[in-house]
Protein backbone atom coordinates (compact mmCIF):
# COMPACT_ATOMS: atom_id res chain seq x y z
CA UNK A 1 0.00 0.00 0.00
CA UNK A 2 1.29 3.45 -0.97
CA UNK A 3 -0.29 6.52 0.61
CA UNK A 4 0.29 10.08 -0.57
CA UNK A 5 -0.45 12.73 2.07
CA UNK A 6 -0.50 16.20 0.55
CA UNK A 7 -0.75 19.49 2.38
CA UNK A 8 -3.64 21.48 0.96
CA UNK A 9 -2.77 25.17 0.82
CA UNK A 10 -1.51 26.55 -2.52
CA UNK A 11 -3.51 24.31 -4.90
CA UNK A 12 -1.49 25.67 -7.82
CA UNK A 13 0.12 22.64 -9.54
CA UNK A 14 -2.61 21.08 -11.65
CA UNK A 15 -0.19 18.95 -13.66
CA UNK A 16 1.01 17.32 -10.44
CA UNK A 17 -2.58 16.68 -9.34
CA UNK A 18 -3.49 15.20 -12.72
CA UNK A 19 -0.60 12.75 -12.50
CA UNK A 20 -1.48 11.71 -8.95
CA UNK A 21 -5.13 11.32 -9.87
CA UNK A 22 -4.36 9.01 -12.77
CA UNK A 23 -1.84 7.08 -10.68
CA UNK A 24 -4.50 6.52 -8.02
CA UNK A 25 -7.16 5.55 -10.56
CA UNK A 26 -4.87 3.05 -12.26
CA UNK A 27 -3.57 1.37 -9.13
CA UNK A 28 -5.64 -0.14 -6.36
CA UNK A 29 -2.59 -0.03 -4.09
CA UNK A 30 -2.19 3.77 -4.24
CA UNK A 31 -4.25 6.35 -2.33
CA UNK A 32 -4.00 10.14 -2.35
CA UNK A 33 -5.23 12.27 0.56
CA UNK A 34 -5.24 16.05 0.82
CA UNK A 35 -4.77 17.35 4.37
CA UNK A 36 -6.08 20.88 3.89
CA UNK A 37 -5.60 23.93 6.08
CA UNK A 38 -8.12 25.91 4.09
CA UNK A 39 -11.09 25.05 1.88
CA UNK A 40 -9.83 23.34 -1.31
CA UNK A 41 -11.01 24.25 -4.82
CA UNK A 42 -13.66 22.16 -6.51
CA UNK A 43 -11.22 20.14 -8.63
CA UNK A 44 -9.61 18.79 -5.45
CA UNK A 45 -12.99 18.02 -3.88
CA UNK A 46 -14.16 16.22 -7.00
CA UNK A 47 -11.06 14.08 -7.50
CA UNK A 48 -9.46 13.29 -4.14
CA UNK A 49 -10.17 12.18 -0.61
CA UNK A 50 -9.62 15.22 1.60
CA UNK A 51 -10.32 16.82 4.97
CA UNK A 52 -10.11 20.42 6.10
CA UNK A 53 -8.30 20.56 9.44
CA UNK A 54 -7.56 23.38 11.85
CA UNK A 55 -4.82 25.56 10.39
CA UNK A 56 -1.97 25.02 12.82
CA UNK A 57 1.72 24.03 12.69
CA UNK A 58 1.86 24.35 8.88
CA UNK A 59 2.77 21.13 7.02
CA UNK A 60 3.90 19.27 10.15
CA UNK A 61 0.47 19.82 11.66
CA UNK A 62 -1.22 18.78 8.43
CA UNK A 63 0.80 15.56 8.31
CA UNK A 64 0.01 14.62 11.90
CA UNK A 65 -3.67 15.47 11.43
CA UNK A 66 -3.81 13.24 8.36
CA UNK A 67 -2.03 10.36 10.13
CA UNK A 68 -4.52 10.52 13.00
CA UNK A 69 -7.41 10.58 10.52
CA UNK A 70 -6.17 7.77 8.26
CA UNK A 71 -4.85 5.31 10.88
CA UNK A 72 -2.50 3.56 8.45
CA UNK A 73 -0.92 0.13 8.92
CA UNK A 74 2.80 0.00 9.72
CA UNK A 75 3.64 -1.47 6.30
CA UNK A 76 2.14 1.47 4.41
CA UNK A 77 4.68 3.50 2.45
CA UNK A 78 3.89 7.19 2.83
CA UNK A 79 4.88 10.07 0.59
CA UNK A 80 4.42 13.37 2.44
CA UNK A 81 4.22 16.18 -0.14
CA UNK A 82 3.61 19.90 -0.32
CA UNK A 83 0.88 20.71 -2.80
CA UNK A 84 3.14 23.10 -4.74
CA UNK A 85 5.66 20.45 -5.78
CA UNK A 86 6.50 20.08 -9.46
CA UNK A 87 6.80 16.40 -10.36
CA UNK A 88 9.17 15.95 -13.28
CA UNK A 89 9.54 12.16 -13.34
CA UNK A 90 7.50 9.51 -11.52
CA UNK A 91 10.60 7.32 -11.29
CA UNK A 92 11.00 8.80 -7.79
CA UNK A 93 8.52 6.21 -6.55
CA UNK A 94 10.63 3.27 -7.65
CA UNK A 95 13.83 4.87 -6.33
CA UNK A 96 12.27 5.51 -2.93
CA UNK A 97 10.98 1.94 -2.71
CA UNK A 98 14.47 0.68 -3.52
CA UNK A 99 16.04 2.91 -0.87
CA UNK A 100 13.57 1.69 1.74
CA UNK A 101 14.45 -1.89 0.79
CA UNK A 102 18.13 -1.00 1.25
CA UNK A 103 17.42 -0.05 4.87
CA UNK A 104 16.98 3.72 4.72
CA UNK A 105 14.27 5.05 7.02
CA UNK A 106 13.84 8.58 5.68
CA UNK A 107 14.12 9.82 2.08
CA UNK A 108 14.04 13.48 1.11
CA UNK A 109 14.17 15.14 -2.29
CA UNK A 110 16.97 17.73 -2.47
CA UNK A 111 19.55 17.63 0.32
CA UNK A 112 18.84 20.21 3.03
CA UNK A 113 21.51 21.99 5.03
CA UNK A 114 22.83 20.29 8.15
CA UNK A 115 22.33 21.92 11.54
CA UNK A 116 23.77 21.89 15.04
CA UNK A 117 20.44 21.80 16.81
CA UNK A 118 20.13 22.99 20.41
CA UNK A 119 16.81 21.92 21.97
CA UNK A 120 17.48 24.17 24.99
CA UNK A 121 17.64 27.40 23.01
CA UNK A 122 15.01 29.90 24.18
CA UNK A 123 12.48 31.92 22.20
CA UNK A 124 11.84 35.28 23.87
CA UNK A 125 8.55 35.74 22.03
CA UNK A 126 6.68 32.48 21.57
CA UNK A 127 4.13 31.42 19.02
CA UNK A 128 1.58 32.47 21.66
CA UNK A 129 2.01 34.11 25.04
CA UNK A 130 2.26 30.91 27.06
CA UNK A 131 5.35 30.02 25.05
CA UNK A 132 7.16 33.32 25.73
CA UNK A 133 10.60 32.44 27.06
CA UNK A 134 10.12 28.75 26.21
CA UNK A 135 12.86 26.51 24.89
CA UNK A 136 12.63 24.70 21.58
CA UNK A 137 12.10 21.51 23.59
CA UNK A 138 9.00 23.03 25.20
CA UNK A 139 7.27 22.82 21.81
CA UNK A 140 7.73 19.05 21.72
CA UNK A 141 5.03 16.49 22.56
CA UNK A 142 5.13 15.03 26.07
CA UNK A 143 5.73 11.52 24.77
CA UNK A 144 8.89 12.53 22.86
CA UNK A 145 10.38 15.00 25.37
CA UNK A 146 12.92 12.41 26.53
CA UNK A 147 14.59 12.36 23.12
CA UNK A 148 15.61 16.01 23.26
CA UNK A 149 18.39 15.70 25.81
CA UNK A 150 21.45 17.25 24.11
CA UNK A 151 22.76 19.49 21.37
CA UNK A 152 22.91 17.30 18.25
CA UNK A 153 24.48 17.64 14.82
CA UNK A 154 21.68 16.68 12.47
CA UNK A 155 21.13 16.15 8.77
CA UNK A 156 17.77 17.39 7.53
CA UNK A 157 15.09 16.65 4.97
CA UNK A 158 12.74 19.40 3.91
CA UNK A 159 9.11 18.72 4.85
CA UNK A 160 8.00 19.43 1.29
CA UNK A 161 8.96 15.83 0.37
CA UNK A 162 9.46 12.96 2.79
CA UNK A 163 9.11 9.24 2.16
CA UNK A 164 8.84 6.85 5.13
CA UNK A 165 6.88 3.82 6.20
CA UNK A 166 4.02 4.41 8.60
CA UNK A 167 5.81 2.15 11.05
CA UNK A 168 8.88 4.41 11.06
CA UNK A 169 6.71 7.50 11.50
CA UNK A 170 5.09 5.87 14.54
CA UNK A 171 8.50 4.84 15.87
CA UNK A 172 9.61 8.47 16.00
CA UNK A 173 6.32 9.61 17.54
CA UNK A 174 4.91 11.34 14.48
CA UNK A 175 5.58 14.96 13.59
CA UNK A 176 6.01 17.95 15.89
CA UNK A 177 4.97 20.24 17.59
CA UNK A 178 2.58 19.55 20.45
CA UNK A 179 -1.07 20.50 19.90
CA UNK A 180 -0.83 23.58 22.14
CA UNK A 181 1.48 25.11 19.51
CA UNK A 182 -1.01 24.66 16.67
CA UNK A 183 -1.44 28.38 16.07
CA UNK A 184 -2.30 29.83 12.64
CA UNK A 185 -0.23 32.69 11.24
CA UNK A 186 -1.26 36.27 11.96
CA UNK A 187 -2.61 38.08 8.90
CA UNK A 188 -3.01 41.69 10.10
CA UNK A 189 -0.39 44.41 10.43
CA UNK A 190 0.93 44.68 13.97
CA UNK A 191 4.00 45.64 16.01
CA UNK A 192 6.03 42.87 14.35
CA UNK A 193 4.91 43.15 10.73
CA UNK A 194 3.84 46.45 9.12
CA UNK A 195 1.82 44.71 6.39
CA UNK A 196 -0.93 42.11 6.24
CA UNK A 197 1.53 39.44 5.14
CA UNK A 198 1.23 36.14 7.10
CA UNK A 199 3.61 36.07 10.07
CA UNK A 200 4.04 34.80 13.62
CA UNK A 201 4.47 36.72 16.85
CA UNK A 202 7.84 38.37 17.06
CA UNK A 203 8.66 38.06 13.33
CA UNK A 204 7.86 39.62 9.97
CA UNK A 205 7.25 36.30 8.25
CA UNK A 206 6.72 32.57 8.62
CA UNK A 207 10.32 31.39 8.79
CA UNK A 208 10.66 31.19 12.57
CA UNK A 209 8.22 28.38 13.32
CA UNK A 210 8.01 27.23 9.72
CA UNK A 211 11.64 26.17 10.20
CA UNK A 212 11.53 25.17 13.88
CA UNK A 213 8.82 22.51 13.64
CA UNK A 214 10.50 20.57 10.77
CA UNK A 215 13.83 20.85 12.63
CA UNK A 216 12.24 19.20 15.67
CA UNK A 217 11.11 16.35 13.43
CA UNK A 218 14.58 16.00 11.87
CA UNK A 219 16.14 15.93 15.34
CA UNK A 220 14.01 12.88 16.14
CA UNK A 221 14.87 11.22 12.84
CA UNK A 222 18.59 11.59 13.59
CA UNK A 223 18.20 10.54 17.20
CA UNK A 224 16.15 7.40 16.54
CA UNK A 225 17.38 6.18 13.14
CA UNK A 226 20.84 7.75 12.89
CA UNK A 227 22.00 10.01 10.09
CA UNK A 228 23.16 6.95 8.11
CA UNK A 229 19.52 5.94 7.58
CA UNK A 230 18.55 9.31 6.07
CA UNK A 231 19.09 9.96 2.36
CA UNK A 232 17.94 12.11 -0.55
CA UNK A 233 17.09 11.84 -4.23
CA UNK A 234 19.62 14.57 -5.00
CA UNK A 235 22.42 16.59 -3.40
CA UNK A 236 20.95 19.78 -4.88
CA UNK A 237 18.90 21.94 -2.51
CA UNK A 238 15.12 21.73 -3.29
CA UNK A 239 15.70 20.11 -6.67
CA UNK A 240 16.28 16.65 -8.11
CA UNK A 241 15.80 15.07 -11.55
CA UNK A 242 12.39 13.93 -10.31
CA UNK A 243 10.90 16.73 -8.19
CA UNK A 244 11.26 20.47 -7.68
CA UNK A 245 10.19 21.93 -4.34
CA UNK A 246 8.63 25.35 -4.81
CA UNK A 247 9.08 27.87 -2.02
CA UNK A 248 5.83 29.35 -0.78
CA UNK A 249 4.11 28.36 -4.00
CA UNK A 250 6.66 29.49 -6.60
CA UNK A 251 10.04 28.79 -8.17
CA UNK A 252 12.82 30.52 -6.27
CA UNK A 253 15.24 32.83 -8.10
CA UNK A 254 17.90 31.89 -5.54
CA UNK A 255 17.28 28.15 -6.02
CA UNK A 256 15.94 27.73 -9.57
CA UNK A 257 14.82 24.47 -11.10
CA UNK A 258 17.89 23.00 -12.80
CA UNK A 259 16.34 20.25 -14.90
CA UNK A 260 13.44 20.78 -17.25
CA UNK A 261 9.84 20.12 -16.36
CA UNK A 262 8.77 17.22 -18.58
CA UNK A 263 6.35 14.99 -16.71
CA UNK A 264 4.43 12.64 -19.00
CA UNK A 265 1.66 10.31 -17.96
CA UNK A 266 3.40 7.30 -19.48
CA UNK A 267 5.94 7.54 -16.64
CA UNK A 268 3.16 6.45 -14.30
CA UNK A 269 2.53 3.12 -15.98
CA UNK A 270 5.23 0.96 -14.32
CA UNK A 271 3.62 1.50 -10.92
CA UNK A 272 0.23 0.20 -11.96
CA UNK A 273 -0.57 -3.03 -10.20
CA UNK A 274 -1.65 -4.86 -13.37
CA UNK A 275 1.92 -4.75 -14.72
CA UNK A 276 3.73 -4.67 -11.39
CA UNK A 277 2.86 -8.37 -11.42
CA UNK A 278 -0.18 -10.32 -10.34
CA UNK A 279 0.54 -12.22 -7.12
CA UNK A 280 4.27 -11.54 -7.54
CA UNK A 281 6.82 -9.01 -6.39
CA UNK A 282 8.39 -7.55 -9.51
CA UNK A 283 11.75 -7.19 -7.75
CA UNK A 284 11.66 -10.77 -6.47
CA UNK A 285 10.16 -12.95 -9.21
CA UNK A 286 9.24 -16.53 -8.37
CA UNK A 287 11.84 -19.19 -9.00
CA UNK A 288 11.61 -21.27 -12.12
CA UNK A 289 10.31 -24.79 -11.60
CA UNK A 290 11.61 -26.88 -14.55
CA UNK A 291 9.04 -29.61 -14.10
CA UNK A 292 6.26 -27.12 -14.82
CA UNK A 293 8.01 -24.87 -17.30
CA UNK A 294 9.27 -27.54 -19.66
CA UNK A 295 6.06 -29.42 -20.34
CA UNK A 296 5.87 -29.97 -24.10
CA UNK A 297 9.35 -28.61 -24.81
CA UNK A 298 12.00 -30.53 -26.67
CA UNK A 299 15.22 -31.60 -24.98
CA UNK A 300 17.37 -29.62 -27.42
CA UNK A 301 15.43 -26.43 -26.74
CA UNK A 302 15.66 -27.10 -23.03
CA UNK A 303 19.45 -27.17 -23.30
CA UNK A 304 19.48 -24.01 -25.41
CA UNK A 305 17.36 -21.92 -23.07
CA UNK A 306 18.82 -23.46 -19.92
CA UNK A 307 22.20 -22.12 -21.03
CA UNK A 308 20.69 -18.77 -21.92
CA UNK A 309 19.00 -18.37 -18.52
CA UNK A 310 22.38 -18.73 -16.83
CA UNK A 311 24.12 -16.15 -19.03
CA UNK A 312 24.96 -12.73 -17.61
CA UNK A 313 24.73 -9.56 -19.67
CA UNK A 314 28.51 -9.65 -20.09
CA UNK A 315 28.27 -13.25 -21.32
CA UNK A 316 25.77 -12.19 -23.96
CA UNK A 317 27.80 -9.18 -25.06
CA UNK A 318 31.01 -11.22 -25.37
CA UNK A 319 29.41 -14.16 -27.17
CA UNK A 320 30.00 -13.19 -30.79
CA UNK A 321 27.54 -15.76 -32.12
CA UNK A 322 24.78 -14.26 -30.02
CA UNK A 323 25.79 -10.61 -29.83
CA UNK A 324 26.68 -9.94 -33.46
CA UNK A 325 23.57 -11.66 -34.71
CA UNK A 326 21.25 -9.95 -32.25
CA UNK A 327 22.69 -6.54 -33.04
CA UNK A 328 21.80 -7.03 -36.69
CA UNK A 329 18.32 -8.42 -36.06
CA UNK A 330 17.23 -6.17 -33.21
CA UNK A 331 18.56 -3.12 -35.04
CA UNK A 332 15.77 -3.66 -37.54
CA UNK A 333 13.31 -3.37 -34.68
CA UNK A 334 14.95 -0.15 -33.44
CA UNK A 335 14.81 1.30 -36.95
CA UNK A 336 11.07 0.62 -37.08
CA UNK A 337 10.57 2.19 -33.64
CA UNK A 338 12.38 5.31 -34.84
CA UNK A 339 9.68 5.88 -37.42
CA UNK A 340 6.83 5.70 -34.93
CA UNK A 341 8.13 7.15 -31.65
CA UNK A 342 7.19 10.79 -31.13
CA UNK A 343 8.30 11.09 -27.49
CA UNK A 344 11.28 9.73 -25.60
CA UNK A 345 9.58 8.60 -22.39
CA UNK A 346 7.32 5.92 -23.85
CA UNK A 347 6.50 2.64 -22.11
CA UNK A 348 7.23 -0.64 -23.88
CA UNK A 349 6.22 -4.14 -22.79
CA UNK A 350 8.00 -7.19 -24.25
CA UNK A 351 6.04 -10.39 -23.76
CA UNK A 352 8.16 -13.53 -23.76
CA UNK A 353 11.19 -11.23 -23.57
CA UNK A 354 13.74 -13.99 -23.02
CA UNK A 355 17.02 -12.66 -21.66
CA UNK A 356 15.80 -9.09 -22.16
CA UNK A 357 18.55 -8.07 -24.57
CA UNK A 358 16.17 -6.30 -26.93
CA UNK A 359 14.82 -4.22 -24.04
CA UNK A 360 18.41 -3.47 -23.03
CA UNK A 361 19.13 -2.16 -26.53
CA UNK A 362 15.94 -0.09 -26.53
CA UNK A 363 16.85 1.36 -23.14
CA UNK A 364 20.36 2.23 -24.34
CA UNK A 365 18.94 4.12 -27.30
CA UNK A 366 16.01 5.73 -25.46
CA UNK A 367 17.23 6.25 -21.87
CA UNK A 368 14.05 8.04 -20.74
CA UNK A 369 11.69 5.21 -21.68
CA UNK A 370 10.26 2.62 -19.30
CA UNK A 371 10.69 -1.06 -20.27
CA UNK A 372 8.84 -4.04 -18.84
CA UNK A 373 9.77 -7.63 -19.68
CA UNK A 374 7.70 -10.73 -18.98
CA UNK A 375 8.81 -14.32 -19.56
CA UNK A 376 8.03 -17.84 -18.42
CA UNK A 377 11.66 -18.35 -17.41
CA UNK A 378 13.96 -16.48 -15.06
CA UNK A 379 17.14 -15.07 -16.66
CA UNK A 380 20.33 -14.02 -14.87
CA UNK A 381 20.82 -11.17 -17.37
CA UNK A 382 17.71 -9.48 -15.98
CA UNK A 383 19.55 -8.48 -12.81
CA UNK A 384 22.44 -7.03 -14.83
CA UNK A 385 20.13 -5.07 -17.14
CA UNK A 386 18.12 -3.75 -14.17
CA UNK A 387 21.28 -2.57 -12.41
CA UNK A 388 22.62 -0.95 -15.58
CA UNK A 389 19.49 1.07 -16.33
CA UNK A 390 16.81 2.97 -14.46
CA UNK A 391 13.19 2.27 -15.32
CA UNK A 392 13.62 -1.42 -16.15
CA UNK A 393 11.28 -4.09 -14.76
CA UNK A 394 11.22 -7.86 -15.31
CA UNK A 395 8.86 -10.48 -13.95
CA UNK A 396 8.34 -14.21 -14.45
CA UNK A 397 4.84 -15.27 -15.39
CA UNK A 398 3.05 -17.77 -17.60
CA UNK A 399 1.28 -16.58 -20.73
CA UNK A 400 -2.05 -17.92 -19.52
CA UNK A 401 -1.67 -15.93 -16.32
CA UNK A 402 -0.45 -12.78 -18.01
CA UNK A 403 -3.27 -12.46 -20.53
CA UNK A 404 -5.76 -12.33 -17.66
CA UNK A 405 -4.39 -8.88 -16.84
CA UNK A 406 -6.70 -6.21 -18.21
CA UNK A 407 -4.99 -2.84 -17.74
CA UNK A 408 -7.15 0.27 -17.47
CA UNK A 409 -4.83 2.15 -19.82
CA UNK A 410 -3.27 1.76 -23.25
CA UNK A 411 0.41 0.79 -23.35
CA UNK A 412 2.58 2.76 -25.77
CA UNK A 413 4.36 -0.19 -27.41
CA UNK A 414 3.79 -3.94 -27.20
CA UNK A 415 6.41 -6.42 -28.47
CA UNK A 416 6.52 -10.18 -28.77
CA UNK A 417 8.91 -12.17 -30.95
CA UNK A 418 9.65 -15.89 -31.36
CA UNK A 419 7.04 -16.66 -28.75
CA UNK A 420 6.71 -20.26 -27.58
CA UNK A 421 9.36 -21.36 -30.02
CA UNK A 422 10.57 -24.89 -29.80
CA UNK A 423 7.62 -27.25 -29.78
CA UNK A 424 10.03 -29.34 -31.84
CA UNK A 425 13.70 -28.86 -32.53
CA UNK A 426 12.93 -27.64 -36.05
CA UNK A 427 10.83 -24.84 -34.60
CA UNK A 428 13.80 -23.28 -32.79
CA UNK A 429 14.04 -20.47 -35.30
CA UNK A 430 14.68 -16.85 -34.54
CA UNK A 431 13.53 -13.82 -36.48
CA UNK A 432 11.91 -15.25 -39.57
CA UNK A 433 8.75 -13.38 -40.44
CA UNK A 434 7.36 -16.33 -42.39
CA UNK A 435 7.66 -18.80 -39.53
CA UNK A 436 4.49 -18.21 -37.52
CA UNK A 437 1.05 -18.39 -39.05
CA UNK A 438 -1.40 -18.20 -36.17
CA UNK A 439 -4.62 -20.06 -36.66
CA UNK A 440 -7.55 -17.76 -35.93
CA UNK A 441 -9.74 -20.80 -35.24
CA UNK A 442 -7.44 -22.15 -32.52
CA UNK A 443 -8.40 -19.78 -29.72
CA UNK A 444 -6.52 -21.81 -27.10
CA UNK A 445 -3.16 -21.46 -28.85
CA UNK A 446 -1.14 -19.35 -26.38
CA UNK A 447 0.28 -17.40 -29.30
CA UNK A 448 -3.24 -16.35 -30.18
CA UNK A 449 -3.80 -15.24 -26.59
CA UNK A 450 -0.73 -13.00 -26.73
CA UNK A 451 -1.55 -11.69 -30.19
CA UNK A 452 -5.03 -10.69 -29.08
CA UNK A 453 -3.76 -9.13 -25.84
CA UNK A 454 -1.27 -6.93 -27.68
CA UNK A 455 -3.90 -5.84 -30.21
CA UNK A 456 -6.33 -4.90 -27.44
CA UNK A 457 -3.94 -3.14 -25.06
CA UNK A 458 -1.09 -1.55 -27.04
CA UNK A 459 -1.02 1.50 -29.31
CA UNK A 460 1.90 0.22 -31.36
CA UNK A 461 2.28 -3.52 -31.98
CA UNK A 462 5.43 -5.20 -33.18
CA UNK A 463 5.29 -8.97 -33.49
CA UNK A 464 6.06 -11.85 -35.80
CA UNK A 465 3.31 -14.00 -34.36
CA UNK A 466 1.08 -13.47 -37.34
CA UNK A 467 3.70 -13.72 -40.04
CA UNK A 468 4.37 -10.02 -40.43
CA UNK A 469 5.22 -6.89 -38.50
CA UNK A 470 1.97 -5.09 -37.91
CA UNK A 471 1.09 -1.57 -36.88
CA UNK A 472 -2.23 0.03 -36.04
Amino acid sequence: MIQFIITGWHFNQQDTYDVLKQLEDMNEGVSVFFSCHKEPPQNIKDNFDYEVFYNGAEECGAYDQALEHLNLSDETIIFFLHDDLIIKDMEFINICLSKLNEGYKVIGNGRDYADNFDPFKKTDIGIKEEFDGATFKDYVKDETQHLFDSVLQIVKVRPSFICMTAGSVKEMGGFEPRKEAYIPPLTKADEWCPTDEPHYRGTKGLGSYGNLFPALVCYKMNKIFGHQRITWLSDTYVDSPYIYECQRGGISEMHPMRSSYGMKMSNVIPYINELAAVKKNINNPIHWHPSDSWKGRSVSLKEKIEKETQSSLVDLETDSNFYDWKIVVWQDVLNILDKHIIKDNFVVVDLCCGNGFLLHMIKQKYPNCIVVGVDLFLYNAWNDITKANKGVFFTQMSIEEFVKIKPKFTIDIGLTFNTLRGWTKEDVLDIDLSTYKVSRSNATDPRNLLYNWINENCKIKLTNLGGEISWP
